[in-house]
């Protein structure tokens, strides 16, 4: 058997040599860095939307509650004031 020497040549020597030889792949070398970097920023301004989402929605729940409980309690003063044939009337123009 012959043996034969080989120099080891890493995939990065070969990546950075053909950069090195071509301008454009360095280019797009750093237009994927960009791309990373707004991709980057692109996941944290969605996790910033679901964020706000979900506080939006927990305040509209909350609001929902705030209507309901002023709505029985309107109902309770209607009650507490007006004879039942204005009643009726009343509720009608509420609603």
């Amino acid at each position: 058997m012959r043996r034969v020497d080989l120099d080891i040549v890493t995939l990065r020597q070969v990546v950075d040599q053909s950069i090195d030889e071509h301008p454009r792949i360095g280019r797009m070398e750093s237009d994927i860095g960009v791309l990373k970097s707004d991709v980057g920023t692109l996941k944290n301004g969605v996790a910033s939307l679901k964020s706000d989402g979900i506080e939006f929605r927990a305040e509209l729940r909350r609001l929902g509650l705030l209507m309901e409980n002023m709505e029985s309690k309107m109902d309770k003063l209607v009650d507490a004031l007006l004879p039942a044939k204005h009643r009726e009337l009343q509720m009608d123009l509420l609603e």
